[in-house]
């Protein structure tokens, strides 16, 4: 290579000269590593949704995991009532032919301009990743949902009895998509194989939506309960994500209205 300029260490020219070129290899190929890098992701989410063993639970459940579970069952009727639907989706209409009648265009594009076009890059990194997440959701969306038909079809309610863990996963699949009832089910299939903290968490954001109190107030009260197992008897202040709900529910239905709800519903974490 070069020698160092007169008055400069050779050493230290030799690092500084090193450094710079690996900057510049460095943003050379810094597109192509973030596109591996999404390959590598949506890679693992595959993995780790389809790859599951279709085995029966075996979690250990403890007295107050069995107490909360016959509790869950409980309200379960309660759950039921809650009407989720899904967020609507509406899309661009093409106009019609009769928009378009009289309105000719001629679009003379030379052949340099088509050139330029081609070599043009493509969509910028974080749009593909876009695109290429959502087309892998849509994917993992038709895999559920051709399961959920075949237990129907062959009456096998147990069939394809995933973890709970799994469950979690797809019900935030289901909300990235806008599919809240099954985000619901799938939350509430979580719920079955254990407590979770996030579970309950969105399903109260979901029920929230719905302006469905008594599902609230279920959600809220095991919250509570399951914090009280953990030894925490007294809040100085409940999380921000349980008194927004709880300020809506009084702002619309009064305070009144829901200490009556918390007493029928025998909710003792609520009062």
């Amino acid at each position: 290579g070069t020698s160092a300029p007169k008055g400069v260490n050779e050493s230290f020219y030799a690092i500084q000269k090193s450094a710079n070129m690996f900057l510049k290899e460095k943003n050379k190929y810094e597109d192509e590593d973030d596109e591996e890098e999404a390959k590598h992701e949506i890679h693992g989410q595959i993995i780790e949704e389809e790859n599951v063993e279709e085995t029966k639970q075996t979690e250990p459940i403890d007295a107050a995991g069995d107490r909360r579970k016959t509790r869950t069952r409980a309200n379960n009727e309660i759950l039921n009532t809650a009407n989720v639907e899904d967020a609507p989706v509406t899309f661009a209409s093409l106009p019609s032919e009769a928009e378009g009648e009289g309105e000719e265009e001629e679009v003379n594009i030379s052949k340099e301009e088509v050139i330029k076009e081609r070599r043009k890059k493509r969509l910028a990194t974080k749009i593909d990743k876009l695109f290429l997440m959502l087309y892998e959701d849509l994917n993992l969306l038709i895999t559920w949902e051709n399961e959920e038909k075949k237990k129907a079809e062959e009456q096998a309610p147990d069939a394809f009895n995933y973890n709970g863990i799994v469950w979690v996963h797809r019900g935030k699949l289901a909300e990235r998509i806008s599919r809240k009832r099954l985000a619901e089910k799938a939350y509430r299939n979580a719920i079955e194989r254990g407590f979770s903290l996030y579970t309950w968490y969105r399903l109260l954001d979901i029920y929230s939506e719905t302006y469905n109190p008594k599902a609230c107030l279920v959600c809220v009260a095991e919250i509570l309960d399951q914090a009280d197992d953990d030894g925490i008897e007294k809040f100085t202040k409940l999380p921000y994500w349980i008194e927004s709900v709880v300020y809506h529910l009084v702002a619309v239905n009064g305070l009144k209205a829901i200490v009556k709800l918390t007493k029928e519903m025998e909710l003792e974490d609520c009062r």
